[in-house]
């Protein structure tokens, strides 16, 4: 799996390539995650418009990223599909994360 990752001047966007947030997956985007952190940007967005699966590892690697966010980088998930939303509401990831239906809503909200 690969991460694209890109920024505006104080919005980082990781955005997972693939349509599976699993176990390979979940480390990649721990790694660019963790190193989107380590730069202190106003906020962080992991948009996950392709992802169509996520398992148990895939939702441990995103919480440990909002953790490690807390208080000092916003976190956001954009772009979630039907599957993929049920399981943020499920697994309560919409009390971590600001949700977006896109990265340009998320990005207009949270420049302000």
């Amino acid at each position: 799996m690969e991460i694209q990752h890109t920024h505006s001047p104080s919005i980082v966007r990781v955005v997972p390539l693939g349509t599976r947030l699993d176990g390979r997956a979940a480390k990649a985007l721990l790694t660019e995650g963790n190193a989107a952190i380590a730069r202190s940007p106003l906020a962080i967005v992991f948009d996950l418009t392709d992802i169509r699966m996520i398992d148990s590892l895939g939702i441990a690697a995103l919480v440990s990223l909002a953790n490690r966010a807390s208080g000092r980088v916003r976190v956001a998930l954009c772009g979630l599909g039907e599957n993929v939303e049920k399981l943020v509401t499920l697994t309560h990831l919409h009390d971590l994360f600001d949700i977006y239906a896109d990265y340009r809503t998320a990005e207009r909200q949270l420049s302000n």
